[in-house]
């Protein structure tokens, strides 16, 4: 695509704004884009987490929020995985919901709505708006992965992407196919190479085997399901597809350094 073909800079962040300021007043919510592209699509005000009730907490606790959700945080290593959203708890307990934004395969920011205050239990911030139900949350993470592919394609120019890269289609893949057994074979399939070759292709643009990176977005997603279900350690271990508790038990303090039960206990006593 020529440069002609793309939109200036400030055309592109107001059309980005303007998004994010219908967003705002239909969900109720503090919105803002952590953009890691370089290309300023966020004006300042828009960039960071801004609600009194994160100010609140950077005063004490502003190096918890740049580990978790700064560029390269925690969040950012998690997000690659739920390409439609994710609902998720704070260092400060408070519910927000984000999207990731790609371009070419690439994570080029992430879009957040939030805080607020989801469950039961007290408020962590007095000004925390409550949100109805899980539903609603739910309506919010997929009115916020829609906004991701709109700012997708602005970042883009506006292209329309009828190939995507391999390493888009294989995320995707892993993603809509995560409550089964994903295969290099069906990868291979998508991607029209053989076995051996798709082998050789995800290594390389996801640093890691197909089986790695599959096992950590099944205990990323059994992570979710730990705080905002009441499903047992043992049905959320057989939902993804573990061959019994002990086996989950340990790849998930293998990945996140503490067992299923003391995880769900951490983050939903921070609620």
């Amino acid at each position: 695509m020529t440069p002609k073909a793309r939109v200036d800079k400030s055309s592109l962040q107001g059309r980005v704004v303007r998004l994010m300021e219908s967003a705002r007043r239909i969900l109720g919510l503090p919105l803002c884009y952590h953009d890691y592209s370089g290309q300023g699509l966020a004006a300042p005000e828009w960039s960071e987490h801004r609600s009194k009730p994160c100010f609140a907490f950077k005063r004490k606790g502003m190096r918890r929020c740049v580990a978790f959700c700064g560029a390269g945080g925690e969040l950012d290593r998690l997000i690659v995985g739920f390409k439609d959203g994710y609902v998720h708890q704070c260092p400060a307990g408070y519910t927000k919901i984000a999207a990731p934004v790609f371009s070419h395969g690439t994570l080029e920011g992430v879009l957040f709505a939030g805080p607020c205050r989801a469950g039961r239990g007290g408020s962590p911030h007095p000004d925390l708006a409550k949100v109805p139900d899980r539903a609603w949350l739910e309506d919010c993470r997929s009115l916020l992965s829609v906004m991701a592919r709109e700012i997708e394609r602005l970042h883009d120019g506006g292209e329309n992407d009828a190939m995507p890269s391999r390493h888009n289609l294989i995320l995707s893949f892993i993603s809509a196919n995560i409550d089964r057994d994903v295969t290099l074979q069906q990868i291979a399939r998508e991607l029209g190479l053989s076995p051996s070759r798709t082998a050789h292709v995800v290594k390389s643009l996801l640093g890691e085997s197909l089986a790695h990176r599959v096992r950590r977005v099944k205990l990323n997603k059994a992570s979710f399901f730990l705080t905002a279900s009441d499903a047992t350690v043992a049905e959320i271990a057989y939902r993804f597809g573990f061959s019994d508790q002990s086996h989950f038990t340990h790849a998930f303090a293998g990945q996140f350094g503490i067992s299923p039960l003391a995880y769900r206990k951490k983050h939903r006593g921070s609620a």
